[in-house]
């Protein structure tokens, strides 16, 4: 069994942050009210996501100390590498179903995630993309 990267999947994420899709118009019509820091926790790395109305404004590899964040989606690099995938396989698909296996954790405001599911999910997907 080979070891998953951490690093790369982190990497991976943080450049498909920073593209243009992320911060464009289409995709912040799709959660106009999305404002919020949150968390993206790879394994041991934890990066601080910022959305502005719709839009990913950032996204860094550490998260300063005692920062307030509204929500937390943590997951092993395993449940990452899986999610990534072109076309994942059943169970390692959905951030519920990687939850439902205990490869996924998901805390803070529920309702706000809740609210903005989809927005979450197609945010949490640009990774995906990037292996096209």
């Amino acid at each position: 069994m080979t070891s998953i990267d951490e690093q790369a999947l982190s990497e991976r994420l943080v450049t498909a942050m920073k593209r243009p899709e992320a911060r464009s118009d289409a995709f912040a019509r799709r959660a106009p009210t999305f404002t919020a820091d949150w968390i993206v926790r790879i394994g041991s790395i934890a990066h601080l996501v910022r959305c502005e109305a719709g839009r990913v404004s950032a996204c860094e590899a550490r998260v300063p100390l005692l920062h307030a964040t509204r929500l937390s989606v943590s997951g092993s690099a395993r449940a990452w590498q899986a999610l990534w995938e072109t076309l994942p396989r059943a169970g390692w698909h959905d951030l519920f179903a990687l939850t439902k296996r205990g490869e996924m954790h998901i805390e803070g405001d529920m309702q706000f995630l809740l609210a903005h599911l989809q927005y979450v999910k197609d945010v949490l997907n640009l990774p995906r993309q990037e292996a096209r």
